[in-house]
């Protein structure tokens, strides 16, 4: 398998458990590759579990509105497990709408109302640069039930929907990776 996970030596404990549980099962090499970025993410952000411990004053969390309701029983069983997706067609318009929401404004919408990929130099991602276990983690793991889903559905196929969100994620952490390089100088 190319691109493997690993959790980092210094990592503490939450990441560690949730990068073996969110690449349990192999989504495929671009799955492989967004949760790398995510950890690189997280890492760059010192691991900090709950970033508004630290006196940071940009919300702590990713918004809830329209969240799929997986995530609420995720969070209450402590972030452990893999959630069962009983609909995936509900669950990938929900998820679809909540990750929108999340979106600073100037990413703007496609005629599908998700987000465009435009150029990012230089702006703000707002309230989706959200770190710790409150943050990208909770998208991360959504992705991770939705591809399990999708696999289990018996079609042998990973749905279009699927692979265009973790596509989606995988350039917003790109461009949240190249947005702190520029900000620090790495």
């Amino acid at each position: 398998m190319d691109l493997d996970i690993a959790c980092p030596d210094n990592a503490p404990a939450w990441i560690c458990q949730g990068v073996a549980e969110l690449s349990a099962k192999d989504l495929g090499r671009e799955y492989r590759a967004l949760v790398n970025a995510y950890i690189t993410l997280e890492k760059m952000h010192g691991f900090m579990k709950d970033p508004s411990s630290s006196g940071m004053k940009k919300p702590a969390k990713l918004a809830t509105e329209s969240r799929p309701a997986e995530v609420a029983l995720w969070i209450k069983r402590y972030r452990t497990g893999t959630v069962d997706i009983k609909n995936v067609g509900a669950f990938e318009n929900k998820w679809w709408t909540w990750w929108a929401l999340n979106q600073p404004m100037w990413r703007g919408r496609r005629a599908d109302g998700r987000p465009e990929k435009v150029d990012a130099h230089g702006k703000s991602w707002g309230n989706l640069a959200v770190y710790g276990q409150n943050g990208l983690l909770s998208v991360v793991a959504t992705l991770y039930w939705w591809g399990c889903a999708e696999q289990t559905r018996g079609t042998g196929d990973i749905s279009a929907g699927w692979l265009d969100a973790v596509r989606d994620v995988a350039w917003v952490m790109a461009e949240l990776l190249a947005a702190e390089s520029s900000t620090t100088g790495t």
